[in-house]
């Protein structure tokens, strides 16, 4: 008994020995795991510099130095997307694998050179360093890296949209990794194939190569991020909004573990989205924040321009047009710079690439051999100082050409603006002119009104009251002949005020003068046919003047076109009053030649209201007059 209860002692304090052990280790995993992912990565870099320094003191070989360059530029591109410093260590190091004939370091610079092209947006060019790299491979015969680089050709055809070509590449990456039976490496091709066929609309496709990497992921909490990440975009992509949040919230909780931080930014970015979806856009605008802040501290082009637009969309959204407005500016700004150097460089073909950079590693490689050539650039400096000669000729030649144009250009534009004068001055004269003939005609027009009016008060009401003079003086006078000669004056009286200004026009309006005056003029042997269709009141201006036009047409139709029908028709469309007279009788001619002064009057009348008269008559056949008078604008106002 005593025995047992020894060895039952025993196990019980190792095993509280191990549970101590463990929680000792747990602790320090804590400790570390509270560190920022910054505090990670500034003590990963402060390390990486000082061992760099240190080999380069100790004089250590190239092989080391080399690879602490390389690591360096990985450190800086991966984890603070530091692209300049990333170029500037990679660029040693590319240089010092050259030098040593190392293929496989020369590889895996291009590689690094090809990612850096990638994130500065410079496609073609990052297409060529990663060929480069996959033919370095070949000839290693290294088939992991091999399908590495197809994956990256893969990524680049696809930031260019070209999704067939991007799958190509994937394709064979694919099946080099699971040749190799490296299902973890596998995972990352499903999850590129899966990003094509969702750009390409093939939701069913994209969902079964997500949930092929979802079955692949080993542990990984990045890998997982990644995955659950695409299984929330197809949900977008399929209306189910709310499910792709929750998915896209999970991957974000995943990535802020451990996962770098521009792998966070693309995550935060499409939660943005998730939440505009579902109308949060106060929270939509917080993660679109947070997804700009990310990509412009790792200077990524393309996910800085994917915030600002989940931005824009939000302040639209939010009828916040000035800052949405600021915001595509800001888009179209970065989208140039972006896309510039793609643009240039899309015109080179990869070959041309690939000989100049190859051109490069040889005149480093031929620099011991720079005093044999010296020769050769005295020769070239004399005949860049002849070509120069040649230059500063061709400016001078090329600087006269400019001035005679420039003196030439000048005197023509003088005559220009002298002949502009001119035909100003021309211009000028000829309204003057119409403004003349215009003035005239009314002078003229209301000469003769009064003439006529002088005429009518002689004529007609002077007779009636020296007859009914006559009649009072008549010893034997007949009261209701005085009667009846007082009321025949009292209508002239009448008949004189109605043409100086119509009573009916205050009375009942425009309308219902022309009306009246159509009627009197149907006692008249003519058939006369009428549409009136205006506004009741005018401006006085306009509707005295558009009376008088009209008058003035019928009185010279019944005078001189020996008409036997008229058509009036007096309408109001468009702001305008349009009338149109046309009768059968005989012609423009005749018209001119007995009513002449008449038509002046017409034309004088509507130039003054700013209206258009056209004349469309040929002899006996009939007379048809337009006139467009506007009531609205052009300085006539309608009541």
């Amino acid at each position: 008994m005593k025995s047992l209860s020894w060895i039952s002692m025993n196990r019980l304090v190792i095993h509280i020995i191990y549970i101590a052990f463990l929680f000792f280790l747990s602790v320090i995993e804590t400790g570390a795991l509270c560190q920022s992912p910054a505090e990670r990565i500034s003590k990963v870099l402060n390390k990486q510099h000082s061992n760099l320094d240190s080999l380069i003191i100790n004089g250590e070989s190239d092989l080391k130095v080399m690879r602490a360059h390389k690591r360096l530029a990985w450190t800086y591109l991966n984890q603070l997307g530091n692209i300049t410093e990333a170029e500037k260590y990679n660029t040693k190091a590319d240089s010092m694998a050259y030098a040593m004939g190392d293929t496989s370091a020369m590889a895996e610079t291009k590689t690094i050179q090809g990612r850096i092209n990638f994130r500065k947006g410079y496609f073609s060019s990052a297409l060529a360093d990663h060929q480069r790299a996959l033919d370095l491979k070949v000839a290693l015969k290294d088939t992991g890296r091999m399908a590495y680089s197809m994956r990256l050709i893969g990524m680049v055809f696809e930031a260019q949209k070209k999704y067939d070509k991007a799958l190509e590449f994937y394709n064979e990456g694919m099946e080099l990794r699971e040749a190799k039976g490296d299902a973890e490496g596998a995972t990352l091709f499903f999850m590129n194939m899966a990003q094509c066929h969702l750009e390409l609309d093939n939701v069913e496709k994209a969902r079964i190569y997500a949930n092929k990497a979802v079955t692949n992921t080993r542990d990984s909490t990045r890998q997982a991020a990644k995955c659950i990440t695409m299984l929330g975009r197809i949900d977008m992509k399929t209306g189910n909004y709310d499910r792709a949040l929750n998915k896209l919230k999970r991957a974000e909780s995943y990535m802020l573990l451990k996962g770098p931080e521009i792998e966070l930014a693309e995550i935060k970015g499409y939660v943005a989205k998730a939440l505009m979806l579902t109308s949060d856009f106060n929270k939509a605008e917080i993660k679109a924040k947070e997804s700009y802040e990310l990509a412009k501290r790792n200077n990524h082009p393309e996910f800085i321009i994917r915030a600002l637009t989940s931005l824009k969309e939000i302040a639209f959204k939010k009828k916040d047009l000035e800052r949405a407005y600021e915001i595509a500016e800001e888009i179209k700004i970065r989208q140039d710079s972006f896309y510039k150097r793609e643009e240039m460089l899309k015109s080179l073909d990869f070959e041309s690439l690939y000989k100049a950079k190859e051109k490069e590693n040889t005149i480093v490689q031929l620099e011991s051999e720079r005093r044999a050539l010296e020769s050769q650039i005295q020769v070239r400096n004399r005949e860049k100082r002849m070509m120069f000669l040649i230059i500063i000729l061709l400016i001078i030649s090329l600087a006269g050409i400019v001035g005679f144009y420039l003196f030439k250009r000048s005197k023509e534009k003088q005559l220009e603006q002298r002949d502009d004068i001119i035909q100003n001055q021309k211009a000028q004269q000829i309204i003057h002119e119409r403004k003349s003939i215009r003035m005239q005609s009314l002078i003229e027009g209301q000469e003769q009104e009064r003439t006529r009016i002088s005429r009518d008060i002689h004529d007609g009401l002077g007779g009636l009251l020296s007859a009914t003079k006559a009649q009072l003086l008549n010893p034997d006078n007949n009261t209701n002949k005085v009667h009846e000669l007082i009321d025949q004056a009292c209508e002239e009286v009448r008949e004189i005020t109605q043409n100086l200004m119509p009573v009916s026009l205050k009375t009942v309006g425009l309308k219902g003068a022309i009306e009246d005056l159509i009627r009197k003029t149907e006692c008249l042997p003519i058939k006369i046919k009428s549409e009136i269709s205006i506004e009741e009141k005018y401006d006085e201006h306009i509707a005295l003047n558009v009376y008088r036009v009209i008058q003035e047409l019928i009185n010279n139709v019944v005078k001189h076109a020996k008409a036997k029908n008229l058509l009036v028709q007096v309408l109001h469309a468009d702001e305008e009053v349009k009338i149109l007279i046309e009768d059968d009788g005989v012609g423009y001619n005749a018209l001119i030649q007995n009513g002449g002064m008449g038509i002046k009057n017409v034309n004088a009348r509507v130039e003054l209201l700013n209206g258009d008269i056209n004349i469309d008559t040929a002899e006996n056949i009939g007379t048809t007059v337009n006139i467009d008078i506007p009531v609205i604008g052009k300085n006539n106002t309608a009541l």
